[in-house]
């Protein structure tokens, strides 16, 4: 087993016990299921799933009800037969459905430039009539303040993205005027996408917690939850959501599915262990949220990732599957702690949030130690607690 000396950063930590994941033997469809608890997508009547990032297979699925594997596409960074190379489309993290097909950002190794200087190439690619198609790439350029960061883009009308900074403000903004939200657009006859205007984050209480730059944390690892004409972006560690039309490519609405969670508590990252457990678009238009009680995770005050990550830092010779095993210990204690679910529902048209006074149907009450945290929707409404159980179309071949 690969072992790791990490830093107590939140993203390398993930990463480490992703890779754990990976290296333990688990089936692919076992990490599709560790990974639903990303929000899935309605296409039709079908439901879209697999774009769990670095602990996803190499597949996204489109499946029925009763998580039966309809469609499966291979993600375009195990594509043989692609314009752009490999090496320059090695990671890719979601995917998301809009105007007919599905949208991945691809990215690679460091590029130069004739002068010397390093920039990273974004790929975006749409897959549509059954095979993958290069849309264009956007150039981040590298500068000796930083080296770039990851993106996530979300398909609008028209051909423009929403695209989400990981680390950097696009545009160049500063201060309290720092923004992680981006529009994109395609250049017309070419392969390049051009970047247009900064759009502000809209959290108008958070301006001077700003200048550090954590809106970008805490809007790059927010849940993407995609409806037909909106898409709503979930902090699971604060509760903050960013509601984003679709048809214009901008930002609509903005606020927190809970009551009690102030600025200051915001600035300080949040809370450990997701405030918000799971979202999931609902088929009506409708986002639907599971989160832990306001009233116990406001106290809370352990913070799993870092205590991990310090053990790693200090403990060089732990490997990846003691990490991925005292991580799911530490868990199921908070869980413990905490273990009732309570049920939101955001409507993006409107931008209200409805706390429900009971589950939806076949929705649960209790975590029993984090088993209930994920889950996903079905076409009448109701819900289905767990990880998939994914199963192939072919009788007898479950997955």
């Amino acid at each position: 087993m690969k072992r790791f000396a990490m830093p107590a950063n939140r993203f390398f930590v993930l990463l480490a016990i992703m890779v754990a994941i990976l290296a333990s033997g688990l089936s692919a469809f076992a990490q599709v299921s560790f990974a639903n608890r990303n929000p899935g997508q309605w296409v039709g009547d079908l439901f879209y799933v697999g774009g769990g990032g670095l602990m996803g297979p190499p597949y996204l699925y489109l499946i029925d009800e009763n998580d039966v594997i309809r469609q499966e596409i291979l993600k375009v960074v195990d594509v043989q037969d692609f314009p752009v190379p490999s090496n320059l489309r090695q990671q890719s993290l979601w995917a998301h459905w809009h105007s007919g097909g599905l949208h991945m950002l691809t990215h690679g190794i460091f590029e130069k430039e004739a002068d010397g200087s390093e920039f990273s190439r974004f790929t975006f690619a749409k897959w549509q009539d059954d095979e993958w198609h290069h849309l264009g790439f956007y150039k981040q350029r590298h500068s000796s303040n930083h080296r770039g960061g990851l993106l996530n883009a979300i398909p609008c009308d028209d051909d423009r993205f929403i695209v989400v900074s990981a680390k950097f403000d696009l545009a160049g903004n500063s201060g309290p005027d720092l923004t992680p939200f981006s529009r994109m657009s395609i250049v017309p006859d070419t392969k390049a996408i051009r970047l247009g205007s900064s759009i502000y984050h809209g959290m108008d209480d958070l301006r001077k917690h700003m200048a550090n730059g954590d809106c970008f944390q805490l809007a790059w690892y927010s849940s993407i939850v995609m409806t037909d004409s909106f898409a709503t972006l979930i902090s699971p560690t604060t509760g903050l959501y960013w509601i984003f039309s679709l048809e214009t490519a901008s930002l609509k609405r903005t606020g927190n599915i809970f009551r009690n969670v102030t600025p200051e508590m915001i600035s300080k990252g949040g809370f450990s262990g997701g405030a918000v457990l799971c979202a999931h678009p609902e088929k009506d238009g409708t986002v639907l949220v599971s989160a832990q009680m306001e009233n116990l995770f406001i106290y809370e005050t352990s913070n799993v990732e870092k205590e991990i990550g310090e053990l790693m830092q200090q403990n060089p010779a732990m490997t990846g599957r003691e990490a991925l095993d005292l991580f799911r210990a530490r868990k199921k204690e908070l869980a413990d702690r905490s273990p009732m679910i309570d049920w939101y529902r955001i409507y993006p048209e409107s931008g209200k949030v409805e706390k429900l006074g009971l589950p939806p149907e076949g929705g649960a009450t209790e975590r029993e130690g984090g088993k209930n945290d994920i889950w996903r929707p079905l076409p009448d409404g109701s819900v289905r607690m767990g990880p998939l159980n994914l199963k192939s179309a072919e009788p007898n071949h479950d997955r």
